[in-house]
């Protein structure tokens, strides 16, 4: 990490805000490059420290010093939650996340074609022509990454699975990419080397047979996945499947469910 100290007397939880305005995430957001800032009063000035990545770039530099200098520390305002005329809070009995929608998709998003133009997850063993991992016991392995280009939330889920056999299972979760950083089980905001789960919501979840849908529920919405993760469908089936083929649609949480024309 760089310290990078300032003499100022600073507001922090404005002054995250301020940064986060500006394209510079703040820890403890998952895969932040931005650290964060600690503060503390000396006899005759206040040193405000902020914490970057060793990688940060002189232009995102650049922009930290600019929001540190225009920065007044006022503390944020106290917002009431909404009431009635009686003054009585209003409750909302729902999981959604206020400001997102439902969305249900069978497919990713794409950087360029936009929203739900990305990867989908259907696999079919027995087409010859659709690519899968072997591992080192021989098992077929088809893994499916879904990027979003917004943080999204994951509900649930519909699974569909025709001729599979058994010990045909599927995983679901999020992943860390190589390159990106992830918080290790001590908090400690580190750069994974190779792909790594964070969370793991489907684990050796068995098709065998055929099912037409089965809905699997979550219960509430799951953590915001950030944008520079990937939501994972793992396939793992036996080395001599030549049959199991399905697809899932997913329930999310999103505040766009379309790329509108510019």
């Amino acid at each position: 990490m760089i310290e990078r100290p300032y003499e100022k007397e600073c507001n922090l939880d404005r002054l995250n805000l301020e940064i986060i305005a500006v394209g510079l995430p703040v820890y403890p957001s998952t895969g932040a490059r931005f650290y964060g800032c600690t503060s503390a009063q000396y006899p005759t000035y206040w040193l405000t420290k902020v914490l970057l990545f060793d990688d940060i770039t002189q232009a995102e530099t650049d922009k930290v010093d600019a929001v540190v200098a225009a920065h007044i520390p006022l503390p944020l305002p106290v917002v009431e939650p909404p009431a009635d005329t009686d003054g009585k809070p209003y409750v909302r009995n729902e999981v959604r996340p206020l400001g997102l929608g439902a969305y249900f998709s069978s497919a990713g998003d794409d950087p360029t074609l936009g929203i739900g133009k990305g990867t989908r997850i259907d696999w079919n063993f027995a087409d010859s022509e659709m690519t899968y991992t072997t591992l080192q016991n021989g098992d077929k392995q088809k893994i499916f990454d879904l990027s979003f280009n917004e943080e999204v939330c994951i509900r649930g889920g519909y699974l569909a699975y025709m001729n599979s056999i058994d010990e045909c299972m599927i995983d679901m979760g999020v992943v860390c990419p190589a390159g990106q950083y992830y918080l290790n089980s001590s908090g400690v905001p580190t750069l994974a080397t190779v792909d790594v789960w964070v969370s793991r919501y489907v684990n050796q979840f068995d098709m065998d047979g055929s099912n037409p849908g089965i809905y699997i529920d979550g219960g509430t919405a799951s953590d915001k996945i950030p944008t520079n993760y990937k939501l994972r469908f793992q396939i793992t089936t036996e080395p001599d499947d030549v049959q199991s083929r399905g697809h899932v649609a997913m329930m999310l949480y999103r505040r766009h469910t379309v790329t509108l024309p510019s």
